[in-house]
């Protein structure tokens, strides 16, 4: 199945699957080249991508990448302030794509349950530990965060409180409403807890049906 060699049209959804959007490769040629002129140079493309199943070789460093650091602000002193992306060669990322596009199927069979990450479909709050320690977290954070953007408020220091002239309720409220247009953070966490909450109630995966054995009882949360 891998080695067969692809069709036209599997190369060329390969292409199109691909983030046009994405940074350039060695080859200076990101995706959103090879779908926008792809009328003009589909012949090429076929022909070296339909080239390595055929001779089962690619050129040396074909595959290779180049690894950027880029600066996350002006002026950078330390290694820390950047961040690193790594530059591929497009085509191979072609070759790669109609790999993985035949590999799709049978990775449900060969995929563990408990694997999150990476996977299509899985999101990252199907992972049990990490939904909770993240719903823990926000719960702490979003009180001490939202202090803070009130004392700047006031008092244009983060950690300076200041009597406040105004309910903050007041000052979340929209433009029009005589705010300024703020987004609370309390209120944001509790949206998300109850999205949360409902995920949990409505989903028959393996992490909600664990979670609620462990925390409902006839549907109700344990005491």
């Amino acid at each position: 199945m891998l080695t067969e060699i692809p069709s036209n049209l599997e190369i060329k959804e390969a292409v199109f699957n691909l983030n046009k959007y994405g940074v350039s490769g060695l080859d200076s040629c990101g995706a959103f080249f090879f779908q926008y002129f792809w009328d003009i140079i589909h012949r090429d493309v076929i022909m070296i991508v339909k080239k390595l199943f055929i001779s089962s070789w690619i050129m040396p460093n074909y595959n290779s990448n180049t690894l950027i650091l880029l600066p996350k602000v002006p002026n950078v002193d330390f290694i820390e302030l950047f961040r690193s992306i790594a530059l591929a060669n497009l085509k191979f990322k072609i070759i790669s794509k109609v790999l993985a596009g035949r590999l799709s199927p049978i990775f449900p069979s060969i995929i563990s349950k408990e694997q999150k990450g990476f996977v299509q479909g899985i999101c990252v709050k199907d992972c049990i530990g990490l939904t909770s320690e993240a719903v823990n977290l926000m719960h702490k954070k979003s009180y001490e965060l939202e202090r803070c953007i009130k004392n700047f408020i006031w008092s244009g220091d983060l950690n300076k409180s200041k009597l406040a002239i105004m309910a903050w309720s007041k000052v979340c409220k929209k433009f029009d409403q005589g705010g300024l247009g703020l987004r609370s953070i309390s209120t944001l966490n509790e949206a998300f807890n109850m999205k949360m909450a409902w995920d949990l109630l409505s989903s028959s995966k393996n992490w909600a049906i664990l979670l609620k054995a462990r925390v409902l009882r006839d549907d109700r949360p344990i005491k």
